[in-house]
């Protein structure tokens, strides 16, 4: 009596509700580049030191050509023969055309050590950032995903994790090769006339500006596009999945507009910076131009007046400034090289901030947080005591205002009332797809807190069973199966035969092995409805919670169901929210809510 006293003080006391806490929201950050390799192995490691110096030395090999070039005209000029004939002459071209095939054969290793080491790198690193983005999103809390749309995630998987494979990949390695061309092009140019290539570096800055401003603008493009095949990915995907849906409804015009109207919405920015890219390509190669024609009218001159040049000791020759021309031009072709890379990076950089975010998100409910009591065994005895809660996005608006009640072991209990009043919400609470902040109030089970238990543990001693039952893209089997990893074939179809599945099952041509189709679209309602049961069956809860378990089935297997719904239910805890009379005839414990409160109690016949 004692008890029941204390009881209802409990009942009728006004709740108190604080504002329950936010979920963890996602916040900017520019992120590091050199972050994106926080995963590479020791391997990898040296992989990429030895891809950075093949890179290095395939980009210093190019300028080495100019020392050759310069050559040319000295010992190709029959002057230099000393009027011995084409015979030295020859030999002289022999000498020259050893040292292009040489300088070639070095390239030709350092290129493939350079490219394959990086190229392997990008591809590892990449799939190792998509493995854990996923995991990472699988792990997160349920109110994570009421404040994003998840037709959005595969796109943003699949869009982030591949910039960032295009930002360390082959990328990298062009970058090395280009700054390696542009210091040795610049060192062997200003050694061998320093006046001819500090006249030729003159146009250097205006393409390292062009460069940068086709970098900025190129990354603002792309920004702007992935915002908006993000969006059109989410409806593609939105419409895709509910094709029937779209096609009944006739509505293939409509959703086409819309898809359309998302692509074009950022067409004037994408005009604007497709322009300003444009010029900008158009000033690199201008002055890529007036290198040439600046090297070659200076060159003409210092030749002509007979210009000193430190490097040997005389006035300038055709030699030489071929050299110096040659040399500066390769470290001329610097920014068109290095300006697609830094790109990239900017990109990869972006990119991997944001998939770093989800990936190091540490989630509010972790299924992989080994604390929490496992006791060696549960009854099934749950405890509502002044629970007051508000979704996380929707803390203004209370869902459960006060709810008390109790749920006894070994019972049916069914919960009752109009849409909106709690009841699949106090679900959600005992599967632990969301928490209650201290103070208001507490689930228990077994006398236990539910925030107290191992999380894995206490989800695998639970079934359920939704309105909508969810099938996976894979066999019958295989779907039956994510409930129980290690089942045998006989416990599989045992379960079928709990389920009134069986049947159906055996006059499939592939039986467990037929292919359901995507969210078992191969299957009828009713079928689809009797693999979720079964699959809640395979996994032997000790409580059992149906969401209008036999919504989806006609009367005649609504009848048979729901008589094997009461022979599982025998012996474990059960939890059904019915909307028919039929599904709490049998029920040991009706609870009936009403605006977020149980407004009663009993059985079916007391009420």
């Amino acid at each position: 009596m004692k008890d029941q006293v204390q009881l209802s003080e409990q009942t009728t006391s006004k709740p108190t509700h604080q504002q329950p806490k936010p979920i963890t929201k996602l916040k900017e950050s520019d992120g590091s580049f050199f972050a994106i390799f926080k995963f590479a192995t020791k391997t990898q490691v040296l992989l990429m030191i030895l891809g950075t110096l093949g890179g290095i030395c395939e980009g210093a090999g190019m300028p080495l050509f100019s020392l050759f070039f310069g050559d040319i005209p000295n010992e190709l000029n029959p002057e230099a023969t000393n009027g011995t004939g084409g015979t030295d002459m020859v030999k002289a071209a022999s000498r020259i055309a050893l040292k292009f095939v040489y300088v070639g054969i070095g390239q030709l290793v350092a290129g493939y050590v350079g490219y394959s080491c990086w190229m392997s790198i990008g591809e590892t690193i990449g799939i190792e950032i998509r493995r854990r983005y996923f995991k990472s999103l699988l792990h997160q809390e349920i109110a994570f995903y009421d404040s994003i749309n998840p037709n959005e995630l595969s796109g943003k998987i699949s869009e982030e994790c591949f910039n960032i494979q295009a930002g360390i990949g082959e990328k990298v390695v062009t970058f090395f090769q280009s700054m390696s061309m542009l210091v040795t092009g610049l060192i062997i140019g200003f050694i061998k006339g320093w006046q001819l290539a500090l006249v030729l570096s003159a146009f250097m800055p205006v393409m390292g500006v062009a460069g940068a401003v086709f970098v900025l603008t190129m990354q603002k493009l792309t920004k702007i596009n992935n915002e908006a095949y993000s969006r059109a990915g989410a409806v593609s995907e939105e419409v895709l999945n509910a094709i029937r849906t779209v096609v009944s409804l006739t509505g293939q015009v409509k959703e086409t507009k819309r898809y359309d109207k998302i692509l074009n919405e950022n067409s004037g920015p994408i005009k604007k910076y497709s322009i300003l890219t444009g010029v900008t390509v158009g000033f690199i190669v201008l002055a890529l131009y007036g290198v040439y024609a600046l090297g070659f009218f200076v060159g003409s001159v210092f030749i002509d007046q007979g210009t000193y040049n430190p490097s040997t000791d005389g006035p300038y020759n055709a030699g030489s400034v071929l050299t110096v021309f040659t040399a500066i031009m390769m470290a001329s072709f610097t920014p068109t090289l290095a300006t697609p890379c830094v790109k990239a990076f900017a990109i990869a950089k972006a990119n991997a901030a944001k998939a770093f975010q989800i990936i190091e998100r540490k989630s509010n409910i972790s299924i992989e947080d080994p604390r929490g009591l496992k006791p060696t065994s549960i009854e099934g005895n749950i405890k509502f005591r002044d629970v007051v809660f508000a979704y996380p996005l929707k803390q203004e608006r209370i869902i459960l205002n006060g709810v008390s009640f109790d749920i006894r072991r070994n019972e049916k209990t069914a919960f009752v009332g109009e849409s909106g009043c709690g009841k699949t919400t106090c679900m959600q609470l005992i599967e632990r797809f969301y928490d209650i902040e201290n103070g208001n109030g507490s689930v228990t089970l077994d006398g236990n807190e539910l925030k107290d238990l191992n999380l894995k543990w206490m989800r695998e001693n639970i079934g359920y069973v939704g309105q909508e039952p969810v099938l996976f893209a894979t066999t019958i089997k295989e779907n039956l199966m994510m409930a129980k990893e290690d089942a045998t074939e006989a416990e599989v179809w045992d379960a079928l035969k709990k389920a009134n599945a069986a049947d159906f099952v055996q006059g499939l041509p592939q039986k467990l092995n037929t292919f359901v189709g995507n969210n078992g679209t191969q299957l009828s309602g009713g079928q689809k409805q009797r693999l979720a049961i079964a699959r809640a069956i395979l996994k032997n809860p000790t409580i059992l919670l149906l969401d209008e378990a036999t919504s989806a089935l006609d009367r005649k297997n609504e009848m048979e169901i729901q008589k094997t719904l009461d022979e599982i239910s025998e012996g474990r805890t059960t939890i059904v929210i019915a909307h028919r009379l039929s599904t709490i005839i049998n029920a040991d414990h009706i609870i009936v809510f009403d605006q977020g409160k149980v407004v009663e109690e009993g059985r079916h016949a007391e009420l």
